[in-house]
């Protein structure tokens, strides 16, 4: 029986998943719909946002800081976001927000009065999940836009995911162009002129490989995009972004998988030297907006760390207190962005002066093994041991200097290694003596020579050198990724110029 063409038309929309969104996608939820005045008495709104602003800002580019203000309260949600860049769902307590983008990178919210590349009033109701682009290229036909959709998710079967298709892509050649999906096997219209600044709803698909290519629907034949034939796996829930303007931002597809709701788990390092001894810091999160509790984390001598700690996703004020009370001095205070399901490491780095000020990092853990007879590891960089950051460069390599395969190569400070595909981990072997050293970057000078380290099968590593500043000896932290910790110092010696 020949499928209708709405049907065939949802299907072959597909084309443009990628094969590591098939890896990334949550499974659909049963429909469970929460009215809005229930969702608001018990549930946070949630927003997931993609950068598809076609924008060059005069001296930053297209990198902007996503921020929110309520009630005078002014937070970031993500700092220098590039255009195809997308954020998970985030939650808010519901109420009426200012969402702005200010151009470049932004560390702390700007002060009071700054003005906003743009700026959008944007109402959320509780229990309710939202997907907001920006779309536009600031100037007309294109002006700057947030486009709000409501991410309501039907019934599916086993056997089917969901797909949305959001058109944000401002393609040149007069008013604001719509675009046709066309079915590449037999060159049939399965949708026509998929308005700018719009999405169809989320629908069901059958699981499956199909093949597809979007042209502009004003010029029948001219295409646009020709992603190859790629899968749609049951369970996957996913919204597609057509982005860029074809001339200076080529034309692309962005996938922004839903992600269903859940705590995340947060531990957080002392890794900053700014004092001489182990001086004592307490890390809290204060919700910024809403009216639940601090989230308080254990008093950290520098080198320790506290184990994972359930934290409801949000954005908080990240303080880091002096001392073992709460009520101590101030040392840090950031925006931190926690988002659901999130498994995070934060990092309290820097020796409190203007070359290496105090600050967090950030990095998102693997709560799996990539095999149960290997090991994984992953290295950030947190020693501040030359007078410039620039000078922190350092090689990580066998001891007769021979590189690794693949190499880890100029990691400087507050860097976390990076490898093939985007990973911050790489897999070694398990039960095999391991025996590397760290060399500044570009020499044969050691930097750290660790003695040899046996890893586990089945174990996932972060290894953080710390020290170098202070009176504070270069070292490392190792701390065990499924969920123990333990530190680990190791006689070496900085060389520097």
């Amino acid at each position: 029986m020949r499928q209708s063409v709405t049907t065939r038309l949802m299907l072959a929309l597909v084309a443009a998943l990628s094969l590591a969104l098939v890896v990334a996608t949550q499974a659909a939820p049963p429909a469970q719909e929460v009215g809005p005045a229930q969702g608001a008495n018990f549930l946070p709104a949630r927003v997931a946002f993609v950068h598809a602003a076609a924008i060059n800002l005069p001296t930053t580019g297209s990198a902007v800081t996503l921020a929110v203000s309520r009630e005078g309260q002014t937070r970031i949600i993500r700092s220098g976001l590039t255009i195809s860049e997308t954020v998970s769902y985030v939650s808010l307590p519901s109420g009426t927000y200012t969402f702005s983008l200010y151009p470049g990178t932004l560390d702390t919210p700007p002060p009071v009065g700054t003005t906003p590349a743009y700026s959008q009033v944007i109402t959320l109701q509780g229990g309710e999940d939202y997907t907001v682009v920006a779309t536009g290229q600031g100037a007309s036909p294109y002006p700057l836009n947030l486009v709000v959709l409501r991410d309501t998710l039907p019934a599916v079967n086993p056997n089917q995911g969901l797909l949305r298709i959001i058109h944000a892509a401002p393609l040149p050649g007069g008013p604001p162009a719509a675009v046709d999906i066309i079915n590449e096997a037999d060159s049939t219209v399965l949708i026509n002129d998929l308005a700018y600044g719009s999405g169809t709803a989320f629908t069901p698909l059958v699981g499956g490989i199909y093949d597809v290519r979007v042209d502009a629907a004003a010029a029948p034949g001219t295409t646009l995009l020709d992603p190859p034939p790629l899968p749609l796996a049951p369970g996957t829930v996913v919204t597609l972004v057509a982005v860029g303007n074809g001339t200076t931002i080529p034309a692309s597809i962005v996938a922004l998988p839903f992600t269903p709701r859940g705590n995340a788990e947060v531990r957080v390092v002392h890794a900053a030297p700014f004092a001489t001894g182990d001086a004592t810091a307490t890390p809290i999160l204060d919700p910024t907006f809403g009216a639940a509790a601090n989230t308080v984390f254990q008093p950290l001598n520098y080198g320790q760390s506290t184990l994972y700690k359930t934290v409801a996703p949000g954005i908080y004020d990240a303080r880091v207190v002096a001392g073992a009370a709460i009520t101590g001095t101030v040392a840090l205070t950031q925006s931190l962005t926690i988002e659901d399901g999130q498994r995070l490491t934060v990092v309290v780095v820097g020796t409190g002066t203007p070359t290496y000020p105090l600050a967090l990092e950030t990095l998102s853990d693997r709560a799996q093994p990539a095999g149960s007879a290997t090991a994984d590891v992953r290295i950030f960089h947190a020693a501040p041991f030359a007078p410039p950051p620039a000078g922190t460069g350092v090689d990580v390599v066998a001891q007769n200097n021979a590189p690794l395969s693949p190499p880890i190569t100029n990691l400087r400070y507050r860097e976390a290694t990076s490898f093939p595909g985007g990973s911050q981990y790489t897999t070694v072997p398990s039960g095999t003596p391991i025996d590397l050293k760290v060399v500044l970057t570009g020499t044969t000078d050691t930097a750290i020579d660790p003695p040899p380290v046996t890893f586990g099968p089945g174990t996932v590593q972060t290894i953080i050198a710390v020290g170098g500043a202070n009176g504070k000896a270069p070292s490392v932290i190792v701390l065990n990724d499924l969920l123990e910790t333990r530190r680990l110092w190791l006689p070496a010696v900085w060389q520097t110029e």
